[in-house]
């Protein structure tokens, strides 16, 4: 057991190391993003249009047409926007936006979400039902004194 407690240490001390020299260089990301003529954002596509033709048959259009995309030196967008397949069942709108990085977070804002509102606001050390009983005077002493040792 010991070793794995020490194994797990070493890996987080390393993993913070990592971060803590990570850049996050945003126009290098964008020049990224453009040099896949929105390839990368197939799977979105294929998840997309997975709920209206179902998922194998979405994968098996989005392979091709990321294959097209490339052979052709053209965005997937312009190639889905093509493809009567994907345009009966995808408005002109959708397939824009597929490629936009900002509308692709994927569950990224419902964990932000469940993040924020998970933090105490002006009620630090209380529990969500105590945040809710402001008159609860007990528990969050309680949560005061722990937060002393």
């Amino acid at each position: 057991m010991a070793e794995v407690v020490q194994s797990t240490g070493l890996a987080i001390t390393s993993m913070a190391d990592v971060a803590d020299g990570l850049h996050v260089d945003a126009e290098r990301m964008k020049t990224n993003i453009a040099a896949t003529r929105g390839v990368i954002f197939a799977e979105r596509a294929s998840i997309v249009l997975g709920r209206k033709i179902g998922r194998d048959r979405a994968h098996s259009i989005l392979e091709e047409a990321s294959h097209t995309a490339i052979v052709t030196n053209r965005s997937l967008g312009e190639v889905l926007a093509d493809t009567p397949e994907i345009v009966q069942h995808l408005r002109s709108a959708e397939i824009r936006d597929l490629e936009i990085p900002e509308r692709y977070l994927g569950a990224a804002e419902e964990f932000r979400r469940a993040l924020l509102t998970s933090l105490p606001t002006g009620r630090a050390g209380k529990s969500k039902s105590e945040q809710r009983r402001p008159d609860h005077k007990r528990s969050a002493g309680k949560a005061k004194t722990r937060r002393k040792k």
